[in-house]
C-alpha cells in the first residue's frame, strides 16, 4: 500500500514532517496532494533534504493558496533550481505569514 493512501482519510491532518526521507517528486507530490486535502488547521510542511525539485511547485502554490493557516514551510536542501527557488520566494512575498527555513 502506498504511503499516499493512509493519508487520504486524515481530514483533521495538520503537520507533515518528512526530513531526510528520500522521497524525491513523486514522493513529495503525494504528500501535497493529501496536504491539499487535509482540514483548514493545516500548518505545518516540512520536507527538507528529499531531492525534491522543481515539479513540485504547481502543487505547493495551490498548498499555499488553499491552506490559509500553513505558518511553516521547509523545503531546505532540496534539488530546487533558480525557477522553482523564485517561485517559492514570490509565494512567500504575497503570503508574508509563512516561514521558509
Amino acid at each position: 500500500m502506498e504511503l499516499s493512501s493512509h493519508f487520504a482519510n486524515l481530514t483533521s491532518l495538520e503537520k507533515l514532517v518528512f526530513n531526510d526521507c528520500n522521497i524525491g517528486n513523486k514522493g513529495a507530490a503525494a504528500l501535497l496532494e493529501s496536504a491539499l486535502k487535509a482540514s483548514k488547521t493545516f500548518s505545518t510542511f516540512v520536507v527538507s533534504n528529499n531531492r525534491i525539485g522543481d515539479k513540485i511547485i504547481p502543487l505547493l502554490t495551490k498548498l499555499v493558496e488553499n491552506q490559509p493557516s500553513l505558518s511553516t514551510l521547509d523545503l531546505s536542501g532540496n534539488n530546487l533550481e533558480i525557477k522553482g527557488i523564485e517561485a517559492v520566494m514570490k509565494l512567500v512575498e504575497t503570503n508574508a505569514k509563512y516561514v521558509v527555513l
